[in-house]
């Protein structure tokens, strides 16, 4: 029997019904076919450097980094940091036909005075991203970065080579995707660039540093060299906790940044608060125990002379001993270099300078240095302003970066109503006050 025959013979209802399962299953095939021609969604992307072009403003208003910035995704700890500007937090990655969605969010303090938070999306290929970055009482930052160190030359942002890519035979490929000069590329600095990240993330109050510093490790300066290169770990006393020239045979690396294939850690990876460190901290670190795990602390040296002298009137020998100590000069001149970025920014009229300055505290030429050094806070008189030779526990430092972990600041973070001092200036003052704070 036709349908045509079946339908006249049916009721109105029926004859719609029957009309209706027609169509569907004439639409079926079609419906069917469209769903199996919808795209899939790209993996995400877990893992990356993705390097802000040269000339592109900075990711964070008023901020001069040392370094190139980059966004740096570690997708072993499920992590995103700010080379040489934020730390390492959490991220939420989230796959998209569009691409892998990025977003963050850093606390208040972490990369300066203001909170800061990241949406981006990387391509479907993992080769850039594009995003924003808002700070609090900042206008926000967009940026498109290719991602450096996936083995794609991406000359049209800039990338000279990547990875062995792109350079010639006496070049190096740097973490921007730049060619150098393997002989021009400075090695790197234990007292300037390794110990600055030990202070921040490692002696900090009731860890590395102290009368009891955990396992016995004190990772304070002047203290931390001796205690780890060429020296077995108590954890693993079969490996040494850094093992010059052999940074994948070192435990220090292994703690910091994971084991290598077929090897193992006890405990917990350090640091035990705060994230891990980024990515470029953890390559300062392999890079200096690579090229030899070299000390460039000023140290003092002791050397002691006897001299005999007979006095003839007694016949008696007389001994006499002179002692000469020789101390290596200091890379950071307080007049030169520190006072300056007081002048520029602390010392200003209405704050710290005049006759009556801020918290009683005058930063001005010629008064900052009586002011500080050895001077108890007026806000935690417990610590030091300047504490000599150890950062950490120096509350100026404090104000003008951030406090160690367990612990806080009063009022504000420092300068107030501007934009925070840049990473080389931290770094400057940080590394006055390692070298003992001195007046020069």
């Amino acid at each position: 029997m036709s349908a045509r025959r079946l339908l006249l013979g049916t009721s109105s209802r029926d004859a719609k019904a029957w009309a209706t399962a027609a169509l569907l299953l004439v639409a079926l095939p079609v419906l069917s076919g469209t769903a199996s021609a919808r795209p899939s969604k790209p993996p995400v992307c877990r893992d990356g450097r993705f390097v802000i072009p040269p000339g592109a403003p900075p990711l964070l208003a008023g901020a001069t980094p040392s370094a190139p910035e980059a966004v740096v995704i570690e997708g072993s700890t499920s992590t995103v940091s700010i080379a040489g500007q934020c730390p390492a937090v959490r991220v939420h990655l989230r796959a998209t036909r569009r691409g892998t969605k990025v977003t963050a969010f850093w606390p208040r303090n972490a990369c300066g005075p203001t909170k800061v938070r990241l949406k981006a999306t990387i391509d479907p290929g993992c080769h850039t991203m594009q995003g924003m970055l808002r700070a609090s009482r900042f206008p926000p930052a967009g940026f498109a970065a290719p991602r450096c160190g996936d083995g794609v030359m991406d000359t049209a942002a800039g990338e000279v080579c990547d990875g062995d890519a792109g350079c010639g035979t006496n070049e190096e490929c740097t973490a921007d995707c730049r060619c150098v000069d393997r002989s021009a590329s400075p090695p790197v600095s234990f007292g300037g660039e390794v110990q600055p990240i030990f202070n921040a993330r490692c002696a900090v109050p009731l860890c590395h540093s102290g009368g009891f510093p955990t396992q016995g490790l004190d990772l304070s300066a002047g203290r931390s060299y001796a205690a780890i290169v060429s020296r077995p770990s108590t954890e693993r006393p079969g490996v040494q906790i850094v093992h010059p020239g052999a940074p994948d045979s070192s435990y220090l690396t292994w703690k910091i940044g994971g084991p290598p294939a077929g090897k193992s850690i006890l405990g917990s990876p350090m640091p035990l608060s705060g994230g891990p460190l980024s990515a470029a901290e953890q390559a300062t670190i392999r890079k200096w125990i690579a090229e030899g795990a070299l000390d460039d602390q000023p140290i003092t040296t002791t050397s002691t002379s006897t001299t005999l002298a007979t006095a003839p009137s007694t016949s008696t020998t007389i001994a006499t001993a002179s002692t000469t100590t020789t101390t290596l000069p200091a890379t950071v001149s307080f007049s030169g270099d520190v006072q300056p970025i007081f002048t520029a920014r602390c010392a200003l009229p209405a704050c710290h300078s005049g006759s009556f300055p801020t918290g009683g505290l005058n930063l001005s030429d010629g008064s900052s240095f009586a002011a500080i050094v050895g001077r108890a806070s007026t806000e935690k008189p417990e610590v030091k302003l300047i504490d000599p030779n150890s950062p950490t526990t120096s509350y100026l430092v404090w104000k003008v970066s951030k406090a160690p972990p367990g612990q806080t600041i009063v009022g504000l973070q420092m300068p107030y109503n501007l934009p925070p001092l840049s990473l080389a200036e931290m770094e400057t003052i940080r590394t006055w006050v390692m070298e003992g704070a001195l007046q020069n």
